[in-house]
């Protein structure tokens, strides 16, 4: 996912990114490319970013979104998430992909399914 690079310290990197706002990503999360790539993005894995349940109490790192796609692998369901907001870095919605476990009892949103997402700043991978 795109993003712009606001600030830097020796402990992190201050970027904004479509639908994750502000955030400072650790100095060891930040991978340096080659000179000549583009402008830098974010990463992560999809397992390090979590659907919340709609009972789940809010974290200090929650945004929205909507389930674009669902789809189901064994153990695994892999969520296709459009982020509110990713739209206003270029005018082009971002989506994530999310994986949650596949345990008993737990909700299964359906596309089109307006969900919480929450995600941890060590989580996220600067490209530069």
């Amino acid at each position: 996912m795109p993003a712009r690079i606001l600030g830097e310290t020796a402990t992190g990197v201050t970027v904004e990114a479509p639908g994750f706002g502000r955030v400072e990503i650790p100095a060891a999360n930040v991978s340096h490319a080659d000179p000549g790539d583009p402008a830098p993005s974010i990463g992560f894995r999809p397992e390090a970013v979590t659907l919340l349940a709609a009972t789940a109490p809010a974290t200090d790192r929650v945004t929205e979104g909507i389930i674009d796609e669902v789809v189901y692998y064994g153990d695994m369901t892999y969520y296709d998430v459009i982020m509110d907001g990713s739209d206003d870095y270029d005018g082009v919605p971002h989506e994530v992909r999310i994986s949650m476990r596949n345990v008993f009892g737990r909700e299964v949103p359906d596309v089109g399914t307006r969900v919480r997402v929450s995600w941890s700043p060590g989580s996220l991978v600067l490209f530069r």
